[in-house]
């Protein structure tokens, strides 16, 4: 848990104590301290925007076994849960909740214990993703191929509370023609 909360803390703070570099020799149209080509951007950083929206993310494992030709699939106890948020400037936030009562169904499929979080930083000559998902508590999605007389009536998956995993991953993308390209 302490790592998770280093690595939170330690990309909002990569966040808020980047820098970005103006070229000195743009010959283009400014507006306010930012310079870039008016005729093909329209800022809209002066605008609030709020969304409500809904999310559901996974991380479905699947093991193949040769000999046998057949597929075990080992999924989390799926969330789906509602959030809010807000872009101003240069700045956003989005909050997501889990609903108990649309999520009602551990005793099914296990309890699955995550941590999931993404920063972006989108800059005029670059873009840089950064993810890291954490899980813990799979249940057998295919019991009927590997379990003899598996009753599909059953409404209890055989669990896997002690399988985890964690995936991290970065993009970085150079935009060559930054002049003229607005997201």
């Amino acid at each position: 848990m302490a790592s998770k909360i280093f690595l939170s803390l330690f990309l909002v703070g990569w966040f808020f104590l980047g820098k970005a570099q103006v070229d000195g020799n743009l010959s283009l149209e400014t507006q306010g301290k930012k310079k870039y080509d008016t005729t093909h951007i329209t800022s809209y950083t002066h605008l609030l925007a709020l969304k409500l929206y809904g999310v559901n993310k996974s991380n479905t494992i699947s093991l193949f076994d040769d000999q046998t030709g057949q597929t075990i699939n080992y999924r989390p106890n799926d969330k789906y849960n509602i959030g809010f948020g807000f872009n101003y400037q240069w700045i956003g936030l989005d909050l997501a909740f889990n609903l108990l009562f649309i999520n009602d169904d551990d005793e099914v499929f296990g309890e699955t214990k995550r941590f999931d979080i993404q920063w972006n930083l989108y800059g005029r000559r670059t873009v840089i993703d950064v993810n890291y998902q954490s899980y813990t508590g799979y249940y057998i999605a295919n019991p009927e191929s590997y379990i003899p007389n598996w009753n599909a009536n059953d409404p209890v998956y055989p669990l896997r509370p002690d399988m985890a995993s964690a995936n991290f991953g970065v993009s970085a993308f150079y935009i060559f023609n930054h002049k003229r390209f607005s997201y």
